[in-house]
């Protein structure tokens, strides 16, 4: 069997040099021409461009890198390699041969930039922006167990210690062990905001070699069927148009093969190409409902982030100007820690979390039922199973032991007492319209 040539393995990695190699180039070819307004621009583009790669690991060690996390999701691959491929031929392109009337003169000086192209680096970085996101997003499902090792790690005594507190002074009629609940979902979305972190740190250390490039291989164009252009999201940007042939050679690139090599035992982390591209469609084209706003939208204080910010800080992925202000900028930290937790005790670990109310809400109905206020967490009695009258019902399990202890003596063994406490538990559902969290009726306006 031929070995598989080196560029099949790094396509996504080689392109994305070239990528940077082209920016790199025409900002200092700008600058040396003292065009500083065109500089200035192409600098930016190039910035969000090392942001995209560094938030996906393009330029991580082989291990853990975009080209090793897409070997088996070819749709995937085939759309980054095409957008990465568009950006490559622009920058090629970047400067207009000819005084076409398109060209836009940014300085006085005699070089011109073509808008065409400007528009084009602009157009694919959006739509790589989006696909990263969709890809760092998709459901893992080693989280959990990728997160207990975290926590391990790191002390977070004092961190469970603040949460506490912040519980109790928000909802002190809460019943324990719903306080307990939301406390650990407060630790939850913090370990998962270091995992992130601790992903991103090794996603952002380059490879210490790079790997020796050779030319890229043409893309084979096959028609597209109705299916094929439903299952992926065009690529909406314009192609440079030359009437004058250019000295670089341009090389396109093909989706790599997906070659029978051996990789080392430790595996980057997966995720749901159905997934990646669900979400995907939803950034490109948002639904009504997807725009529908929490109960408390307007009241919460979301972070902001510093002016000119170009990746955010919660989840390090790339921004758009669009996305930092007013209800895109809360959307976006919804989807970043899911701060909508369920509350029921019927769903066990991993904790289940939601972006927005609506889906909390509906969740909580389906799920739970309509009467999931009530039984959430339902308020517990314990109640001595020797004795009739009503002073022997504890609103705590160990006042039931000390009165077993106390008054029944020398009837039961530690362990025996231990499990008539266990059995002698009964709960009781709220009033149908009492709040679990703050116990208050929800038929009050005030």
């Amino acid at each position: 069997m031929e070995e598989t040539p080196p560029e099949d393995i790094n396509g996504i990695y080689n392109l994305a040099v070239e990528c940077e190699d082209l920016f790199a180039d025409h900002v200092s070819r700008l600058n040396r021409e003292e065009q500083k307004s065109g500089a200035a621009i192409v600098s930016e583009l190039g910035q969000r461009f090392a942001i995209w790669a560094s938030f996906l690991g393009v330029f991580a060690d082989p291990k853990i890198s975009l080209d090793r996390r897409l070997r088996h999701h070819a749709d995937i691959q085939d759309q980054v390699l095409r957008l990465l491929d568009i950006m490559q031929q622009n920058l090629l392109f970047l400067y207009e041969p000819n005084r076409s009337p398109e060209a836009m003169k940014l300085d006085s000086n005699s070089g011109r930039i073509s808008y065409l192209a400007l528009e084009a680096i602009t157009g694919a970085i959006k739509r790589l922006n989006q696909l990263g996101i969709a890809i760092r997003r998709s459901p893992v499902a080693r989280h959990s167990a990728k997160a207990k090792i975290l926590a391990e790690k790191f002390n977070l005594t004092t961190f469970a210690e603040i949460a506490n507190h912040i519980i109790k002074a928000l909802y002190p009629g809460a019943g324990e062990d719903l306080m307990e609940h939301l406390a650990r979902s407060m630790i939850d979305t913090y370990v998962r905001y270091l995992e992130r972190k601790s992903r991103h740190e090794k996603l952002q250390l380059r490879r210490p070699q790079p790997v020796i490039r050779s030319s890229l291989l043409a893309i084979i164009e096959e028609p597209t069927t109705q299916m094929e252009t439903e299952g992926t999201i065009g690529v909406e940007v314009q192609m440079p148009q030359h009437s004058v042939p250019l000295k670089p050679t341009i090389h396109h690139h093909h989706p790599p093969s997906r070659p029978s090599q051996t990789f080392a035992q430790s595996e980057p982390t997966s995720f749901n190409s159905h997934e990646v591209n669900k979400r995907l469609r939803r950034m490109v084209k948002p639904s009504i409902k997807s725009k529908t706003k929490s109960i408390l939208t307007n009241q919460a204080n979301y972070p902001r982030m510093a002016k000119g910010s170009m990746s955010c800080e919660w989840c390090f992925s790339p921004l758009q100007i669009d996305t930092l202000e007013g209800t895109e900028w809360n959307q976006h930290i919804n989807e970043d820690h899911l701060p909508y937790v369920c509350v029921s005790d019927k769903c066990g670990e991993p904790l289940i979390r939601f972006a927005s109310s609506t889906e909390w809400f509906q969740h909580m109905l389906t799920v739970h039922g309509r009467n999931w206020n009530r039984e959430v967490y339902a308020p517990s009695t314990w109640k001595c199973p020797l004795c009739n009258d009503d002073d022997t019902t504890f609103i705590r399990p160990i006042d039931l032991a000390v009165h077993i202890e106390g008054f029944h003596q020398n009837v039961f063994t530690e362990h025996q007492s231990q499990a008539i406490v266990r059995q002698s538990r009964f709960r009781s559902p709220r009033a149908r319209d009492i709040c679990p969290l703050c116990c208050f009726s929800m038929d009050q306006n005030d």
